[in-house]
């Protein structure tokens, strides 16, 4: 639809921000999300601001608040809460990469969005995200959070892949 081209946010050198939205519950898999991030930012270090927002509630909120807590993340998460759709489109507009760690997704309309917008999306293989991902033209399909990881250090570091992707969702 055409109310949800937006302009991506302006690409910064040093800095990735992801985005997210899901319902909060362990079958969204956004502890494994979180996980993936904080080992992020170890691996590429002071050398690139890395950040998470994501956009949605449920009834592990509480859980993933703790493991944030747990793995020293400061306000490099931030949980947004519930939202409206014109919520989720800011939240999008100031998205480098949309990520999305949920193997069990029959479709992904928060990813459809999100390239929808611009954004790239890295998202797991299994999922339905793959009906409209193509694999290194308008994001990352991955097998494994290890290979999540690696796709995001790639993007964090190599600002060309990061700038083709987003031309790649720009144009689809």
């Amino acid at each position: 639809p055409t109310e949800w081209v937006i302009p991506p946010a302006t690409f910064e050198a040093g800095r990735l921000r992801l985005v997210t939205a899901a319902r909060l519950q362990r079958r969204k898999r956004v502890d494994a999300l979180i996980t993936i991030f904080a080992r992020l930012r170890q691996q590429v270090g002071p050398a690139v601001e890395v950040t998470l927002e994501i956009i949605g509630d449920g009834p592990d909120r509480r859980k993933l608040t703790r493991l944030c807590k747990r793995l020293a993340l400061g306000d490099s998460v931030r949980f947004l809460g519930t939202g409206t759709t014109e919520d989720v489109r800011v939240l999008l507009s100031r998205g480098d990469v949309f990520a999305n760690a949920c193997v069990l997704e029959s479709f992904g309309i928060a990813a459809l969005e999100a390239v929808s917008c611009g954004v790239p999306v890295v998202a797991r293989s299994e999922s339905g995200v793959g009906s409209f991902i193509e694999d290194g033209e308008n994001g990352a399909l991955v097998a494994s959070d290890s290979e999540m990881m690696s796709a995001l250090v790639e993007l964090a570091t190599n600002p060309e892949r990061l700038i083709r992707l987003r031309n790649g969702a720009a144009a689809g």
